[in-house]
């Protein structure tokens, strides 16, 4: 189930530290701090407000300039797909999905899993546990919130090479600035 009022609660959070940071110097000279704010789909080029609308869960995406100026997003009623080509040799994909398949696991995978979460630091401004895994065509972070799974994929063309996909803080600093789409999806829910 959906925890919307944790969406609101974690916007709130951030909008009231936003608000302490304007307070505290110019807001020209005060750096965007970490957490969730709302855009609504019609900013976006490329995202159909229909497919937004279509879903039942926080539709998350990064809110980094390059991600946003392309992405597009494909949904369902329990899940959806944002895809973006990010410039500079880098496609990005977040998939989330508010339904889960509970299987019967012996407890040594979910002790492993909850032990690599719980050895890093929540995501700046979401506060989730998260997991950084690579493969050979992608780097994923996945990470729950608000009774949802998320996972976010870089797709780098040097993925050795290229430090955004080699290394984790770039990955990180784009899952802790997401940007909710669907706002106002968990009202009356």
């Amino acid at each position: 189930m959906v925890d919307w009022d944790d969406v609101s609660a974690t916007m709130a959070e951030t909008r009231r530290r936003d608000a302490a940071g304007a307070n505290a110097a110019s807001a020209a000279s005060v750096p965007r701090l970490e957490g969730l704010r709302a855009l609504a789909p019609t900013q976006l080029q490329r995202v159909r407000p229909s497919e937004v609308d279509a879903v039942q869960m926080p539709v998350l995406v990064p809110g980094s300039d390059e991600i946003l100026a392309s992405v597009q997003v494909f949904g369902q009623a329990d899940a959806y797909s944002a895809i973006a080509d990010a410039g500079n040799n880098l496609a990005f994909r977040i998939s989330g999905a508010r339904k889960r398949l509970v299987l019967e696991d012996p407890p040594a995978p979910r002790v492993a899993m909850e032990r690599m979460r719980s050895a890093r630091p929540p995501l700046p401004g979401l506060g989730a546990r998260y997991v950084i895994t690579r493969s050979d065509s992608s780097t994923d972070l996945s990470f729950s919130r608000f009774g949802c799974g998320y996972v976010l994929s870089l797709m780098c063309d040097d993925p050795d090479g290229d430090a955004r996909c080699a290394e984790d803080d770039f990955i990180v600093s784009l899952a802790s600035s997401m940007v909710l789409l669907n706002e106002n999806a968990g009202s009356g829910q």
